[in-house]
């Protein structure tokens, strides 16, 4: 970092670089700075992450191709040349695993769910491969992606907050997914957008309590139970006891 702080601390996860702090009473001798920050990473988490297998074949694959994998295997490994270099050797193993395997189980890497919807999608791909030629053109769809994109995002945030809320969930936990510290807007089921924060308050607990109102109706003490009345069948007198049993 130098003294105008044109440089910047790249990393992939915002919450691994913290309280970031420029020293200045240490001197370089040119125009940099010392930076001192804190760096959290979870090495157990990144450990299971690399260790964790990519390929999960099921149960049926595993029954119904692992004599042609063996076999497969088997040939291609007849077909490699034999090195005495055991990195070599390590590589060829790796590559032909994760070809054969991959081909088999035809697995792919589960990611998240897009929020955007296939209209939306469908509109910018248009803009990528044939983008109007007039400016006119280029704005008018430039402002229907921008719509789309609120409206979808809007939908899929409210969906999320519903989804969070209907499994008990807390609201740290709904605004991790929505990457805000907390709710800034909401609409009203009238259709009107609040943003203070007392009507927000206000809105979420309409919801829970329409959510968690009981809807069902009460018992009619004046209707008779059709159901078969009760008998006892003991009785509170104590046996009798003789000498001998005790």
């Amino acid at each position: 970092m130098t003294k105008n702080e044109i440089d910047f601390i790249m990393t992939n996860k915002k919450h691994i670089v913290r309280d970031v702090a420029v020293i200045n009473r240490f001197n370089t001798g040119s125009d940099h700075r010392l930076v001192r920050g804190s760096l959290n990473i979870y090495f157990k988490a990144e450990r299971f992450r690399l260790m964790k297998a990519r390929l999960r074949p099921t149960l049926l694959q595993t029954m119904t191709g692992s004599k042609t994998f063996q076999s497969n295997l088997e040939n291609r490994f007849a077909a490699v040349e034999t090195t005495t270099d055991v990195n070599q050797n390590h590589e060829y193993v790796v590559r032909i695993l994760r070809e054969k395997g991959s081909r088999f189980c035809n697995m792919q890497r589960k990611g998240k769910k897009s929020k955007l919807s296939e209209e939306t999608l469908r509109l910018m791909k248009k803009r990528r491969e044939n983008p109007p030629v007039t400016s006119s053109a280029k704005r008018a769809l430039n402002q229907e992606i921008n719509k789309h994109v609120r409206r979808d995002l809007r939908c899929s945030n409210t969906i999320d907050i519903e989804r969070a809320i209907e499994l008990n969930r807390g609201s740290k936990v709904f605004v991790q997914s929505l990457g805000r510290s907390h709710l800034t807007k909401l609409t009203t089921t009238s259709g009107e957008v609040v943003s203070s924060v007392p009507a927000v308050l206000s809105e979420v607990e309409n919801f829970y309590g329409r959510l968690y109102a009981s809807h069902a109706s009460r018992p009619d003490p004046g209707n008779e139970d059709s159901r078969a009345t009760l008998t006892r069948h003991f009785t509170e007198d104590l046996p009798e006891v003789s000498s001998g049993e005790i």
